[in-house]
């Protein structure tokens, strides 16, 4: 599997060295992007600043594909690991209605607070002192 046809993505590091680039030349590589994801092109030009920041630009699109095509064919091994078991009811699936949900837990808590210690503290007040208090 490919990465989607209608996607591809640029890098927000690239805009410093874009900064460098004329508006012409800036719209000459979009449309080298554009030919190269479209339509498989490579770019090439006469202008080396181009070729350079084209090849940045390229070794980054084929690295972000090779990744998202890592990843599709790990998901679809892990989907057939679980779809092809015998049985697929081993999970439970969704249950019908969760709103009300049966549980089996019987969980009792009985606490008690037998603690009957009157407050014999022989310390007085803790007055506390604020800013008002030397004004």
């Amino acid at each position: 599997m490919k990465q989607p046809e209608n996607t591809f993505i640029l890098q927000k590091q690239w805009r410093e060295q874009l900064s460098f680039f004329t508006n012409e030349e800036k719209g000459i590589l979009l449309d080298a992007i554009y030919n190269y994801h479209c339509e498989g092109k490579d770019f090439e030009s006469d202008n080396g600043m181009l070729n350079l920041m084209w090849a940045t630009m390229k070794q980054a699109f084929e690295y972000n594909t090779k990744a998202y095509n890592e990843m599709c064919e790990r998901n679809r091994k892990n989907i057939q690991k679980r779809w092809n078991k015998e049985n697929t009811n081993q999970y439970g699936g969704i249950q019908p209605n969760t709103k009300n949900t049966h549980n089996d837990n019987h969980n009792h808590n009985h606490n008690h607070n037998d603690n009957h210690n009157k407050n014999d503290n022989k310390y007085e007040e803790i007055k506390y002192i604020t800013v008002e208090n030397f004004v």
